[in-house]
């Protein structure tokens, strides 16, 4: 939240309560969105669906990057004070969403012929996460970038279409 906040300019002169009440409705609304998503998953007639749909290899893809998308472009869409439309939370969500399968992609390669056990020994499992977040949190801030640039750019065509 406080990215977001520095990022769209939102209020300055909230008060520490504010900010905090707010962050825990966020955390609860977004909980709530993720659990709601997982428990449409988890209905019987749907899990079978997905499972069976997950087991062809070229839909496991487009399932993994439909589901990427739709969790991230929540995330873009209700963080934020401002009111951020769901294109421009959709737009940022699939660039976001590309690279994050890029990212898992290019790791899963690389981890089937590098070997950290060689090189850092035992820490080698912790070394790997915290690379693998710090990239991933690389990425989440990418898509937010582009969200508020194409927030941006709605918000100069609505000025320019008001003169």
């Amino acid at each position: 939240y406080d990215l977001s906040r520095n990022m769209y300019g939102e209020s300055e002169d909230e008060n520490i309560f504010e900010y905090y009440m707010y962050s825990i409705k966020v955390t609860i609304l977004l909980l709530v969105l993720f659990l709601g998503f997982v428990a449409i998953f988890a209905v019987k007639p749907l899990a079978q669906l997905f499972n069976s749909l997950y087991a062809i290899v070229g839909i496991r893809h487009i399932l993994l990057y439909f589901i990427l998308v739709v969790i991230l472009m929540m995330i873009y869409k209700v963080v934020p004070r401002t009111k951020i439309g769901y294109e421009e939370s959709f737009k940022g969500a699939l660039i976001a969403g590309a690279l994050l399968l890029i990212l898992y992609y290019g790791l899963q390669i690389y981890f089937q012929f590098a070997s950290f056990q060689t090189i850092y020994g035992p820490l080698a499992s912790i070394v790997a996460v915290l690379f693998v977040f710090n990239l991933g949190a690389e990425i989440f801030y990418i898509g937010m970038y582009t969200t508020y640039i194409f927030y941006l750019r709605r918000k100069e065509d609505e000025r320019d279409s008001h003169h």
